[in-house]
Formats: C-alpha cells, structure tokens, sequence
C-alpha cells in the first residue's frame, strides 16, 4: 500500500476502475484531463483509481510518455516464453473490504493449522488474533460458509455444533508430471477461452501450490501476441448475466456510448455472445413490451445488477433460435428478411495448398460453397446484417471480392475504404502487359 494513511486502497465502486483500465489498455491515448469530458470521472477520482491501477497492475506494465503537456498513461504487452494477465489483478479487490479479506485469508488458515474448528473456537482464535472484535458470531458463520461453497472448507453439525474442517487436497493426488501437463492447459486455456478469470485464479493457484511444496518448477515457453487481456474488464459482467440467467432474473443497466446520452435499461436476458474479430462481449436480451429481442455491447454497459422479477427462458430461448439463426453475430432479424451476400474467393499466390477455402470452410457461419475452379469457389450465405461480415471479409485481402447486389452496400463500403487507402498510399498497382 502506497502514500498515507487517508488513501482507501480497497475497491468501493468498480464500475470507475473499469473504466479507467479499458481507456488505459485498450486506448492508451488519453491524459488527465480528458477524463471529466470522456466519462463521470473527476480528476480526483482518476488519481484514485490510476494509484490502485498501479497497485494492482505493476509499474513494469505501465508506459508514460508526454504529448505536448500532457502525460499519457498506456499498458505494455510483451512478447515473451511467459504471459501474465496483469488486469486480472484488480479483481482481486474487486468489492472487497479489509474485513473481507482478512477472513478470506485468516479463517481457512486457522481451520487448516488446527485439523478442524469449531464456530466458537474459531470466533476465540480470531479474538486473540485481534481481528473480527466487533463482528457478530453470525457474520463470522457467513463468512465461513461462503468459503464452504466455494471448497475451501467442509462444513458438518455433531452433536448441534458446527464443526469446519479443511478438505482435501486434490492436487496432492497427482504425480510431478500430471502436475506439470496440468498447468501448461490452464496457461494455455486461461488466454483462449473466455470469461478467463476463473484461469487465470487456477492458474495463480497451481503457481502458490508449486512454491508451497518447494517443487522444481520452470515456466513453460508460451508465447502469444496480440492477446485479449482486456476481456477480463468485462468478465464480472458476463458472470453477472450468466448467474441472471441460471436464476431466470431480470437485469438491470445504464446504457449509452456518450456519458450525455445514457438511458436506464432492463432486460430479461437469454445469450451472452462473443465477437472475437473485435474482441467484444454481447448480451441479447427481450425489454418489457418490445416484440424483438435486441443486443447490447457489454462495454457500454454500467451499473448492472440482478432485479428480483422472474421471467420464462424457454420462450426466449425459441424466439432466439428464430431471430438468431441466420444472425453473423448479434443483430436479430427484428422483423426484417434476411439478404443474401455472394462472396468470389480466389487463391492468389503460388502456394498449392488450398488455405483460402480451408478457412472459409472452417469460419464460414453457415452458406454454400461452389467450386469454380481448383483456386476459386463462390461463398454464399443469407445473414440478417451483411455489415457485421464486413471485419471477416478485410480479413481475407485480395483473396474476396464481394459480388455486386442490389440488397447491400458491401461493395460499396469495401470500394470507399480502398479509395480513402489510396489516398494515403496513392496508386501502388502497376500496368500488366
């Protein structure tokens, strides 16, 4: 902990962390005084939040440089044999107070110490320790049992006393080897499958359990660019909504890309999607009396919380399979016909290896394939918006040329994006004879 004692160095309100982690990592271009006019955050509360950032996330990660007067704060990524998820830090005191964390630590220690306590013992342990003197003996108990169900502690009642004890150690069960393969797949999935919290907690805990047993221990050579560590400023969103879901709750939010224009949103929620060519969560959710269900952007989302109304997933469940079917990612049809977008491929180059339609045949979300010849086939499929495909089709190059339709504009688009391209780097095809 860092400066005086005034400083309050647990998070309160995430949501303001968030936001100054997303415009740090991903933006990377703002200074001190852009925040009042880019979002509700003072100046004084961006000094707050950029003294925990630095708390959390490291020096080492951080780049300061000047523009003009102005200093700008980014994050590095580095290449490396080994990749940390440094944002997945700040979750660690995500709403934490230090009572909070004092029993999350202190209390499994003493049960493990001690082979099993008692609630009183345990309220008497605490006592002499100095902590917990003004708490109640049913916080203490909450406490406890919260850990229980997250498997930290076994819980049972003998003789109407409730006894905790540690539970046992699954990781002991394995061999040096099983341990070894064990880490390189949670290294490996904690950065390729999302939401990547849960990895990257799994990951730190296999790291802890290693030192613990003073095992040899060499970090394995992964080396990934370009990763999304970003994701994890929204993955206290998506667990938020996939609880909603299990609970069949309602949600509520603000909404809006400009702070003058954001509007109270509820929603019942019934998929949560993941555009990874943007690297964007999308939640799909029906509002009270509208007839379509609608997406929304989880990085434009604040203040989300789980209602107490109920609602009845399976009807949604069906009308998303309808609106969704022939949806690229996340535009319903919201009573609009699907349009049919052809796509011309053509292997270009003098590799033999018919990679271009490997990759159509592997990403394509559905359409037909029709070979023309050995290095060209024709990609047709019905989607609810052609603009969504528009990402995936730069993608691929001079490899695709979108077909002329009166249905769409892509061609258009792609046409204008390549003159707005010449205009920087001017005519660079020549002639062939």
């Amino acid at each position: 902990m860092r400066g005086n004692t005034s400083f309050q160095y647990f998070v309160t309100d995430f949501q303001k962390m968030r936001d100054i982690a997303r415009y740090i990592h991903i933006y990377g271009c703002y200074s001190r005084n852009d925040y009042p006019h880019k979002t509700r955050i003072s100046k004084r509360k961006y000094d707050d939040e950029l003294r925990r950032f630095r708390d959390f996330v490291g020096d080492q990660h951080l780049d300061e440089y000047q523009v003009g007067k102005e200093k700008v704060i980014s994050t590095l990524v580095r290449r490396g044999p080994f990749l940390e998820n440094y944002l997945a830090q700040l979750y660690y005191a995500r709403t934490l107070t230090a009572a909070e964390v004092s029993s999350y630590v202190l209390i499994p220690l003493l049960v493990q110490q001690e082979g099993s306590l008692t609630l009183t013992e345990l309220m008497t342990r605490l006592e002499l320790l100095g902590v917990f003197e003004s708490i109640s003996r049913a916080t203490i108990g909450r406490q406890a049992d919260i850990l229980v169900e997250e498997g930290m502690l076994v819980r049972e009642v003998v003789d109407s006393q409730i006894i905790y004890s540690a539970p046992a150690n699954l990781l002991d069960e394995l061999s040096e080897e099983e341990l070894k393969q064990l880490y390189l797949a949670v290294l490996f999935f904690c950065h390729v499958v999302f939401p990547c919290v849960p990895g990257e907690f799994l990951k730190n805990t296999l790291e802890r359990y290693f030192d613990s047993r003073q095992m040899p221990f060499r970090k394995f050579p992964l080396t990934m660019s370009f990763a999304y560590l970003h994701h994890v400023l929204d993955d206290q969103l998506t667990w938020t909504l996939l609880e909603a879901m299990d609970k069949t709750r309602s949600v509520t939010f603000r909404y809006g890309r400009d702070r003058n224009k954001v509007r109270r949103v509820t929603i019942d929620p019934v998929r949560v999607l993941l555009d990874l060519t943007y690297s964007r969560w999308y939640v799909v959710g029906k509002q009270e009396g509208e007839r379509y269900l609608r997406s929304f952007r989880l990085d434009r989302m604040t203040g989300l919380k789980i209602t107490e109304q109920t609602f009845d997933l399976a009807p949604l469940e069906e009308q998303y399979f309808r609106e969704y079917d022939q949806s690229w990612l996340s535009v319903g049809k919201r009573g609009k016909q699907p349009v049919t977008v052809e796509l011309l491929f053509r292997q270009r180059g003098a590799s033999q290896q018919p990679f271009v339609l490997q990759r159509v045949q592997r990403e394509g979300r559905g359409g037909t394939i029709t070979k023309n010849s050995d290095d060209e086939f024709l990609y047709t499929i019905l989607v609810n918006d052609p603009v969504e495909m528009l990402p995936w089709i730069r993608s691929f190059n001079h490899h695709v040329e979108v077909l002329p339709s009166a249905e769409h504009d892509l061609r258009e688009r792609l046409a204008a994006e390549t003159r707005r391209m010449l205009l920087n780097y001017g005519a660079v095809c020549e002639e062939q004879e």
